[in-house]
């Protein structure tokens, strides 16, 4: 589950980036170059819109080492932290050679030497050597995961806190689970009890699904109504 850290003021935020910082050092990283929700977040501080499943790679959240500069993909200012200011931030663009553009544009992006990315797919490992033509590629997973191993009071309230929005979802889809419903319902429920938490839910988003009697832990064909006997 995702949730706001309530707690996550410029305190918390910095010792994330302190930590962040130091793996950097640790694995000779000039710089980051973020798309994983949870990396963003992590880093930025901003909130992000938390979805299920996988998503492509994309430039979102960059984070230079030497100046500790933070460069956001937001189209707007609010709830982006003062400390990273409106000229750091770029909106989302269909042409990637935009994005190639805004990241030639931070400083020091022509001399850094390693960048390390939490995720790539062919086509971007083929255009931030552009935008990085000193700089080697490199997984930066690896340090993401040490800065985040270690957990602050205030993320494990939101731990705490996130867990039980999920079980207060959970708890109303089992409860709304009966022969004649469907899909939709449950998921509908289930998102309207997260989104009371205060749990991004778009409205796209799925929920329950009947399971195939024919092959386990696969979704069922047919119209998504529930049955006597069905695993949901």
């Amino acid at each position: 589950m995702g949730t706001e850290i309530e707690a996550d003021g410029p305190a918390l935020r910095f010792s994330r980036r302190e930590r962040a910082l130091a793996q950097m050092e640790a694995h000779d990283l000039d710089a980051l170059v973020l798309g994983r929700q949870a990396n963003v977040r992590y880093i930025s501080g901003a909130p992000q819109l938390w979805v299920v499943g996988t998503r492509p790679f994309g430039p979102i959240c960059e984070f230079v080492r030497e100046t500790g500069e933070i460069h956001l993909n937001s189209t707007w200012d609010e709830g982006i932290p003062a400390e990273i200011p409106h000229e750091n931030l770029y909106g989302f663009a269909w042409n990637p050679m935009t994005l190639v553009g805004i990241l030639q544009n931070i400083k020091g992006a022509e001399t850094f030497r390693r960048v390390g990315t939490d995720a790539l797919t062919p086509m971007f490992a083929q255009l931030l050597p552009m935008a990085f033509p000193n700089a080697e590629l490199v997984d930066a997973e690896q340090a993401m995961q040490a800065a985040r191993r270690i957990k602050t009071p205030e993320e494990v309230a939101a731990l705490r806190n996130a867990l039980v929005i999920a079980e207060k979802g959970l708890a109303a889809g089992v409860a709304a689970l009966s022969a004649g419903t469907n899909e939709k319902a449950l998921a509908g429920t289930i998102l309207e009890a997260e989104a009371a938490g205060g749990v991004s839910t778009p409205a796209t988003q799925d929920a329950a699904w009947v399971t195939s009697k024919q092959h386990p832990w696969r979704r069922a064909e047919g119209d998504g109504r529930v049955r006597d006997g069905d695993l949901v």
